[in-house]
């Protein structure tokens, strides 16, 4: 019976493959800037302000010291890392992790070594392997979330065909918000003139800006052609793949999520068809630029 109790403490090096559905550049800058792990390494993120950094490049290592935790790594080579987890009360664990750029473009193999015991390494195929609690699925989490990598909610929809009436106005910018709330309005009366029904949330679109001037289009889905003469137009928007990003805060603030989503697209090599339109919860359009607002950013894409 000791004999065994023994065994089952003995020393073991598992190995296996852990697949990360993220381009490589990003999985590789995330891990290999000592920086970057307070972004995605729960225990030093949630205490970001006792974070310590250490930086030994002439031995190809760094150390982050967190509260009551370590990590040491070293790299051997340019994609291979060995990682020295220390928490405070509960000893060391080993890893060594060695990066792949995946056959697909948007996934990256990271080969797994991981010291563990005879029982952990039996556990691992009865309950799975998860590699729950351990840095690697900590990073896989992070990058497969946009709202964790990109700090917004952005998913991937299909669009369907549409019918809209518009309105487009070159104005002053500090006109802006007035003529929006005026578009609005003439929208919702033509419709319901010509007994139109709205089909979805009126969308804004920025075209250009010169000088103190600025191009805009408003349009409101609706489920038929209807006559305009000439107060507005009527144009149809094919159906297609878009992006849409999700934004609560400051309108002004909302400047971070069309970065946000470009990064996305370039990420994900992703190509834009037109320009992003806005879309607003219950069409509450901002009076100013501090006004708050549930927002969606939406881009047709390749």
């Amino acid at each position: 019976m000791f004999f065994l109790v023994l065994m089952a403490f003995a020393p073991v090096t598992k190995h296996s493959v852990l697949v990360i559905n993220a381009n490589f550049s990003n999985v590789y800058q995330s891990l290999n800037n000592p920086q970057n792990w307070v972004k995605w390494q729960p225990d030093l993120k949630d205490h970001a302000g006792n974070t310590a950094f250490k930086n030994e490049s002439a031995n190809a290592q760094f150390e982050i010291t967190g509260k009551g935790i370590k990590f040491k790594v070293k790299k051997n080579g340019l994609t291979d890392f060995d990682i020295l987890k220390t928490r405070s009360g509960s000893g060391n664990s080993e890893y060594n992790y060695i990066l792949i750029a995946d056959s697909s473009t948007l996934k990256t193999d990271v080969f797994v070594m991981q010291k563990t015991n005879l029982l952990g390494y039996l556990k691992s195929f009865l309950v799975g392997d998860s590699y729950k609690g351990t840095p690697v699925n900590d990073l896989k989490v992070y990058m497969e979330d946009p709202r964790l990598y990109y700090g917004y909610e952005i998913t991937e929809q299909i669009a369907h065909e549409k019918i809209l009436i518009i309105k487009r106005r070159t104005i002053l910018k500090d006109l802006v918000y007035k003529n929006n709330q005026a578009f609005l309005k003439s929208l919702d009366s033509i419709a319901k003139k010509n007994g139109a029904v709205v089909t979805d949330a009126m969308q804004l679109q920025y075209i250009s800006a010169v000088g103190d001037s600025v191009t805009m289009i408003m349009g409101l889905p609706v489920n038929k052609k209807i006559s305009t003469k000439g107060d507005a137009e009527n144009m149809g928007m094919p159906g297609g793949k878009v992006l849409v990003g999700h934004f609560k805060g400051k309108y002004s603030d909302r400047k971070k999520l069309y970065r946000a989503m470009q990064l996305y697209l370039a990420d994900h090599f992703m190509h834009t068809q037109t320009l992003p339109l806005e879309k607003f919860t219950h069409n509450k359009l901002p009076v100013n630029d501090d006004d708050k607002v549930d927002m969606q950013l939406v881009v047709p894409y390749l």
